[in-house]
């Protein structure tokens, strides 16, 4: 009795001895596992840490680029050959090296007056910043065909408005009498496309009419008021389309720039006009040679 009770002590001892070890390998694969995922985690960021400097590199190098170009001049589409000076790349400083630069062009504008600096482009995109949209009586276009710039929308304008009217939409006028918030202030009239008044467009002080597209005025007039102003100055820009005002009414002086037909009454030389601010000079894109 006493023999078999120690071989049944034996036994257990080894059975123990196998679990133990079974778990101790358990334990270890998984804590191999750990340490493979751990290392493949720490390499993965590793790698996408040293892919985010490269897009950084990449991308203050060609801010470099953009910073060294000259700006190119021209009325016409050109290339130039221009030597641009990068960032520095993974730490080492890129050497100058050739590109072409290229510009769309930029077309002068005619006008219906001498220039002493021939006027180059306002800066739509801080004008139309302001836009509002039309709460008055909005149409589709129904063009099919232009040959100037036209948006598909037409808005036609109430009979009065106060302050500006700046506007996505073509602007519709049959009779309207604008006049701006503060005594003081110069009124903006824009569109991206045409506007066009049938009948009668009336101002009470300076004024600047912007437009993408044709500009058709039947008669601009000055509102004749007691309090009104004995006189005004009104600039007038057609970026693409025709400038064709048949009537002036009252004491206006025009200032017309424009790169198709001019055709407006003579007036008064304005004093000191009205100018939207010019648009920094821009380039189509570059590459290197």
């Amino acid at each position: 009795m006493e023999r078999s009770a120690a071989l049944n002590k034996d036994l257990g001892s080894t059975a123990g001895a196998a679990e133990r070890g079974a778990a101790l390998f358990l334990a270890l694969f998984a804590l191999t596992a750990i340490g493979f995922v751990s290392l493949r985690l720490v390499t993965r960021a590793a790698g996408y840490s040293r892919l985010l400097n490269v897009v950084r590199d990449g991308l203050e190098h060609n801010a470099a680029l953009r910073e060294s170009i000259t700006p190119i001049r021209s009325p016409k589409h050109q290339c130039d050959l221009q030597r641009l000076n990068g960032g520095n790349i993974a730490g080492i400083s890129a050497r100058s090296s050739p590109w072409h630069v290229c510009t769309t062009g930029q077309p002068e504008f005619l006008s219906n007056r001498p220039l002493a600096v021939p006027y180059t482009s306002p800066d739509y995109g801080a004008i139309f910043e302001r836009h509002t949209p039309c709460v008055y009586r909005r149409s589709a276009t129904t063009l099919r065909s232009f040959n100037a710039p036209t948006a598909p929308f037409n808005c036609l304008l109430p009979p009065d408005i106060r302050g500006e009217a700046i506007l996505l939409d073509n602007i519709a006028i049959e009779t309207l009498t604008i006049s701006p918030k503060n005594s003081s202030d110069t009124i903006t009239v824009a569109t991206p496309g045409s506007l066009i008044s049938s009948t009668n467009l009336a101002v009470s002080t300076d004024t600047i009419i912007l437009a993408g597209g044709d500009i058709r005025i039947s008669t601009l007039g000055l509102v004749k008021s007691p309090l009104a102003v004995p006189s005004a100055q009104v600039t007038i820009i057609s970026a693409h389309g025709d400038v064709v005002i048949e009537r002036i009414d009252g004491a206006l002086s025009l200032l017309v720039l424009g790169r198709r037909i001019i055709a407006v009454p003579e007036t008064n030389t304005p004093n000191s006009a009205q100018l939207p601010a010019t648009r920094f000079t821009s380039i189509a894109g570059f590459e290197p040679q």
